[in-house]
């Protein structure tokens, strides 16, 4: 027979929510005792999926990870991927800058650090990491965006412009016109007015930062690298 304790009969719980252990051990926060039973209540959490940009990663512990996002339809928000800096994790290798991934998480009901649970990479974006140009031009683009973007607001907007963005430079190299397509396409996304002003100029105006790879990748731009001469012999 299922115990009694006060007014609760566990007979009339589903049993897929809680466990029963033969351990007078406490176990977790929702819990009932019994003279025989600690019972733990289980009670599903909701997965939440979704389709993210990996826009920064930072050491939480030495295994695990913080990792920030821009998602489609719960804008940017970071989780926590337990255990990820293990090699043997199966997070590990699956977690760089600029992949793009199906995401399930568990939301926190406490702080903006959600429970990253699993992921299907769906693009990793080799081709960004083959030049400095690629790289340098996708950092300053996501800097920008989270430093426009308010946290956690879905804006499907600025996540189809940085996918779109990604994907250019995943195949070509930066060049000045596609840095200032991007700055424009934010501030018309933002629904910012630009009157006399140039995008940029409206995004201070309104943010008063602009990230400082902005000076490094125009002048990268206006000044490219030129390839080595081909030295043959005489």
């Amino acid at each position: 027979m299922l115990p009694r304790v006060g007014w609760l009969s566990f007979a009339a719980l589903p049993p897929s929510l809680f466990k029963l252990r033969r351990t007078g051990r406490v176990l977790g926060p929702k819990r009932f005792r019994s003279k025989r039973f600690t019972v733990q209540a289980s009670f599903p959490y909701a997965l939440e999926k979704d389709t993210a940009i990996l826009i920064r990663r930072t050491p939480l512990t030495e295994t695990s990870l913080i990792v920030h996002w821009c998602a489609s339809q719960s804008g940017i928000i970071k989780t926590v991927a337990r255990g990820a800096r293990n090699p043997k994790n199966r997070f590990h290798g699956k977690l760089d800058l600029f992949f793009e991934v199906e995401i399930e998480i568990v939301r926190s009901r406490r702080s903006d650090l959600h429970i990253l649970k699993d992921l299907v990479v769906l693009s990793t974006r080799p081709g960004i990491r083959l030049s400095y140009p690629k790289t340098l031009c996708a950092a300053y683009f996501v800097r920008l965006l989270e430093t426009v973007a308010e946290r956690e607001t879905p804006v499907p907007e600025l996540y189809d412009l940085l996918h779109r963005a990604l994907d250019f430079l995943d195949a070509t190299e930066p060049d000045l016109k596609a840095l200032l397509h991007f700055e424009s396409e934010l501030t018309r996304a933002l629904g910012l007015p630009q009157g006399p002003l140039s995008p940029i100029q409206a995004l201070r105006d309104v943010f008063h930062h602009v990230p400082e790879q902005r000076s490094d990748l125009l002048s990268l731009l206006k000044n490219p690298p030129q390839p080595p001469e081909n030295q043959g012999t005489p």
